[in-house]
Order: C-alpha cells, then structure tokens, then sequence
C-alpha cells in the first residue's frame, strides 16, 4: 500500500488549494506546469521529503509579491 501524497498550492492573494501529488515526477511537474502557467518550474529542497517548488521564469511585475511564501 502507498502512502497518500499531497501538495500545498500557496497563491499571493492568500488562496490556497491542497492538491493529491501523484508519485510519478513527470506528473507533479505536469501539475504544476498547469497551476503556474509555464514549463519553466525550479525546486528548492527544504528536507528529504519536502520541497518548495516555483515558476522559474516569475518577473517583477508579473506577479503579486507573496512575502510569506518567499520567506
């Protein structure tokens, strides 16, 4: 049996959406690719099991500052 996966979708308005994460990395990236609106996502590893994952390509001005999620 597998363990149940889940992602936590942080947006600067303060939404936010609790995703399954599927255990395929192709999928997630998928996932992502679709919540961002861009291929072009990068990873921060925070521990083994827990990442922070972001739109690569996010310009000033493209975007609401999150502070919260950037700290």
């Amino acid at each position: 049996m597998s363990e149940a996966r889940f992602a936590l979708i942080l947006r600067p308005g303060g939404s936010f959406d609790v995703i399954d994460w599927p255990t395929e990395l192709a999928a997630g990236l998928t996932v992502l690719a679709q919540e961002f609106r861009t291929l072009s996502i990068a990873a921060l590893g925070l521990w083994p099991d827990c990442s922070m994952w972001t739109d690569a390509e996010a310009a000033q001005g493209t975007a609401p500052l999150n502070r919260f999620a950037a700290r």
